[in-house]
């Protein structure tokens, strides 16, 4: 599967070569993106692997989407203590820098979902939802539908939440989803009252496998765009502090 996608992802990348990603800033006319639709994949990203890419050139040359929004969460939450936004933007753009379908961010999600408001009904957002999140969709739990339903939901953010993890995951409402399946599961046709257009088979590739095995000094070359890995060496990310270079 991994041989596969990097191969996949090799074409790809020749085919862009010469083309440059979007970034949403406050010069950008989003009256560009009108009758367009986006996927907003958002996530850690931490570090971004190949499973994440393949996902995201997947629905792209599968003409499921036209542009893909990639979105690292910002901060950390409960749960987990996360690289800086910073960071993890530059590691997603060492990639897609080239790839004009990429669309990529620093506005905060408050400002997001700002920016989109006026245009949502001339915008198709589809929600891309890695296979990480779809083991949380499919686990055999009493509060599995209200967690279905509350997917994306796209409410109108407090204010504590204008610039965090919750923040970003609600941001946007889609109007359809993507989904990556790590294998064959019962998943059915929607997430709440909303349709899946599309299942993308994704690899069993995890950030938190990425991290560990550069913490721990082992191969993780095979799991990483090769510009994601040379980052992350020369940042000396991930690693323990008692083994960072000086």
């Amino acid at each position: 599967m991994l041989r596969k996608i990097f191969f996949s992802l090799l074409i790809i990348s020749f085919y862009f070569c010469h083309l440059s990603a979007i970034e949403l800033n406050k010069a950008f006319d989003m009256r560009q993106l009108k009758g367009k639709r986006v996927g907003y994949y958002t996530g850690s990203f931490d570090p971004i692997h190949l499973g994440h890419q393949h996902l995201i050139i997947s629905a792209l040359t599968n003409d499921h989407v036209d542009y893909v929004l990639v979105y690292p969460v910002p901060g950390g939450d409960k749960l987990k203590s996360r690289l800086d936004f910073k960071t993890r933007l530059e590691m997603i753009a060492t990639i897609f820098k080239d790839h004009p379908q990429v669309l990529y961010t620093k506005w905060t999600p408050k400002q997001i979902q700002d920016r989109f408001a006026k245009y949502r009904n001339t915008i198709e957002i589809v929600g891309i939802i890695g296979s990480d999140v779809v083991d949380r969709l499919i686990a055999d739990d009493a509060t599995i539908e209200k967690y279905r339903e509350a997917c994306m939901p796209g409410r109108k953010l407090k204010p504590k939440h204008y610039n965090d993890t919750t923040g970003a995951i609600t941001a946007l409402k889609p109007d359809a989803f993507i989904v990556g399946l790590r294998e064959k599961v019962a998943f059915g046709r929607t997430i709440g009252d909303r349709p899946i257009k599309a299942f993308i088979a994704s690899s069993n590739l995890s950030s938190s496998e990425v991290r560990k095995a550069v913490s721990a000094h082992l191969p993780f070359k095979h799991m990483l765009d090769e510009k994601v890995e040379t980052f992350i060496c020369q940042q000396h990310l991930y690693q323990k502090r008692e083994n960072k270079v000086q």
